[in-house]
Parts: C-alpha cells; structure tokens; sequence
C-alpha cells in the first residue's frame, strides 16, 4: 500500500517510476490493483506509469496476471479516459509476445468479456468521428487491430483517404497489416492513389510484409494500378532480390525497363544545383515532402536517420554526393536490416535496441516493430542505407538548391 500512495502521488517523474518499477519485478498486477483501489487511475493522469505496468504483466504473459489486469479494465476502479489506455498496453505487449489479445476477451466470463466489447464498440465510434482529437482517434484505430476483420476492416480503409491526416492514415495502414486476412493487400491497393508520398512509403511495406501481398502488389503494378514509379528503389530491390522465385520472376518483369541511372552519373546530372541560388523557406517545403519522415532538423521530422543539424558545416557538394547516392558511406547503425518471422511476415528497418528476448527495427515514420527472438527464421543486412536512392525522381535541380540552402542554415 506504502509503495501503491507513493507511486500515485509521483506517477509523473520518470525517476520514481523506475524506481517503483524495480520494486515489482514479479508483482506489477498486484501493484495494478492496489493503484485502482486508492483511485489512482480515477482520472486521466498517470498513463505512463500505467502503460510500463501493463508492459511487465503483458510481457511475462502469465494467465493469472493478464485475467486480472483486464478484469480491472473492466472494472468501475478505473476512468474511462484510462481504460483505453490500460487495454491497448495490454493487447500490444500480448501481441509482441506472440499471444492473442483476442483470445484473452474470449476467455472471460459474461459481465467482463461484455464490458471490454463494449469498449472496442467506443473505439470503433471514436475511430470516425473527425471530431475527436487526432491522438484519440490514432489510439482507438490502433485498439481496432485487436477485433475481428469482418467488424472493422471496411472503417479501417475508410480512412486511407487525402481528407485524414497522415497520421490517421498511417495508424490505418498498420493496423490493417496486423490482420491475417486475405482481402488486406486489395483495400491497401484500392486506397494507394489517395495516399502521399509519406503514406505510401507504410503501404508498400504493408504490401511486403507477407508474400502474397507482394504478389498482388507487383501484380497492381503490372497492370497499371499502381505507377511502378511510386514504389522507391530500395523496396523495388526487396522485390528483385525476394526469397520467392516468382515474385522475382514478377519483379524482373514489372522493373525490368526501369533504368537505373548510376549514381556517379546522377550526381553530375545535378551539380548544376550547387551554382544555383537556394531559398531556405522553399527548402524547408521540400525537407518536409522529402526527407522528414526519417530525419529531423531544428526539431523537425522524425530521427530514424541521422540528425540533419549535424551536416551543416558540410559542404555543398558533400551534401549533395551523400543525398544522391546514400550507400556510398554508411555508419554501421543506419543499415537496413530484413527480419523474417517464422509465420512468414517480413519486417524491415535499422536495429535501435535489442534484449535478450527481442529486437526492435525502426523504419519511416519512426514506426517500430518489436519482434521476439524465438518467432525469427532469419535476419540479414541488406548493406544498404535505410534511405533509399532515387530522390532524383522526386525533386529538380531548383529543388536541390534550396533543399541544400535549408540544411547548412544555422536555424
């Protein structure tokens, strides 16, 4: 109970939340349960606490501990603006476990299996309403991927729409990838067209993480569905380079007249943008379209790359050498690795942890995948960079010069 008041009281600092966390290595329901009975979760506050509890229970997947924690969920000990919270922790720690959040609501008696199905209505509900804050909506659509495909696959593709922003797209996107359903890659492929470049980019690695995806993908190409031109080099390599000899065989056609200009030849194509004059404001615009999904700068983008405030002493040739041709100098953390589940799922990314028990890939977005050790086949290194080639496709000469002006800018 001592240690229950003081974990409420500072559920806020991060150092008394380590603290306490250590203090329960075997008891984190228990520690659940005594939180809820003094209130603590009676108000909204306090989810990081509650996200690392559910965390160590979800990890250790014992029936016992799992029964409780969603029992509590259920429970009237808990505010409704928590109880979204403390379920996803749960179904996403189970997930990364190799166990079912599904089967865990199947297993509970009436009054608790009806309280939690009434939970996952409300999520369906707050997924599309587009007045709801953006956070809320991206948590309940992220909830979804834990109901059967027959009651939310048609609003998950809803949403893959120019009017949503990317983030409810891209929450969309990975959670109709979570499910094993053959009408997935049909509704990620009828919705491409309306995605941005940003988008698209989780899309295609939707489409790739499982074979037939990537069959209907290649297939959607081939005839014209999809420009070949929207999926980057380095995923098209994925294709031409696959474990399967008929995707190859499909990917050899589908890219086989795509030319791939050499790198060297490319970058003399645009040295004409280094005597050109640069607007940092225009830049910023293409940094944003281009690059921010995997760099950050001045507290922009995501930092999945390389912190881009670290190149501005570079020159401009430098910088220009190293957009166009990403593969010619590649620090050993910034490679892209291709983890195969023994389930036949393909995740790729840069490793940013590893325990034990799990690696950890980032990609785009700074999205991340969690993949147990015992559930790999195989994981190999492309020795390529994570950025892809072909920026060339994307941006001019013009482009190039203010994009080059934004990263020496000192701001």
């Amino acid at each position: 109970t001592a240690l229950a008041t003081i974990a409420a009281r500072d559920a806020d600092d991060s150092h008394i939340r380590t603290a306490v966390l250590s203090s329960v290595p075997t008891e984190a329901d228990q520690l659940l349960v005594a939180l809820s009975k003094i209130g603590a979760f009676k108000s909204d506050t306090g989810h990081a606490l509650l996200d690392q509890l559910v965390g160590v229970i979800a990890a250790r997947g014992n029936q016992g501990e799992v029964d409780r924690t969603i029992a509590l969920v259920a429970s009237n000990h808990v505010s409704r603006g928590s109880r979204p919270t403390i379920a996803l922790s749960l179904a996403e720690g189970l997930s990364q476990g190799g166990q079912s959040f599904r089967a865990v609501i199947d297993r509970q008696p009436g009054v608790i299996r009806t309280r939690i199905e009434t939970l996952m209505d409300s999520a369906r509900s707050i997924a599309g309403d587009p007045q709801q804050e953006t956070e809320r909506r991206r948590q309940a659509i992220q909830l979804l991927r834990h109901s059967p495909w027959e009651k939310v696959g048609s609003l998950l593709s809803s949403f893959l729409k120019a009017q949503e922003p990317a983030d409810i797209q891209l929450a969309s996107i990975r959670s109709i990838s979570a499910f094993d359903n053959d009408e997935v890659a049909a509704h990620l492929i009828a919705g491409w067209r309306g995605l941005s470049p940003t988008v698209r980019g989780e899309a295609a690695e939707a489409l790739l993480t499982r074979d037939e995806r990537a069959t209907a993908l290649l297939e959607a190409i081939r005839d014209g569905t999809i420009p070949a031109a929207n999926l980057d080099p380095a995923r098209q390599q994925v294709l031409l380079k696959h474990r399967d000899a008929e995707i190859r065989t499909l990917a050899a056609d589908v890219f086989g007249k795509i030319a791939r200009p050499a790198r060297a030849k490319v970058i003399e194509n645009y040295r004409a943008a280094l005597d050109l004059p640069g607007d940092a404001q225009r830049g910023a615009a293409v940094f944003k379209s281009q690059c921010a999904t995997c760099h950050a700068k001045s507290n922009d983008g995501k930092l999945v790359g390389p912190d881009l405030a670290t190149v501005q002493n570079r020159s401009p040739e430098q910088l220009l050498m190293q957009i166009l041709d990403p593969n010619r100098e590649v620090k050993p953390q910034y490679l892209n690795y291709q983890a195969i589940t023994e389930d036949g799922r393909i995740k790729s990314g840069i490793i940013v942890a590893e325990s034990e028990s799990s690696i950890t890939l980032r990609r785009a977005e700074g999205a991340e995948d969690v993949i147990p050790r015992k559930s790999i086949e195989s994981l190999t290194s492309s020795g390529l960079s994570l950025m892809p080639e072909g920026l060339e496709q994307s941006i001019n000469p013009q482009q190039m010069a203010d994009l080059l002006s934004y990263l020496q800018a000192k701001r």
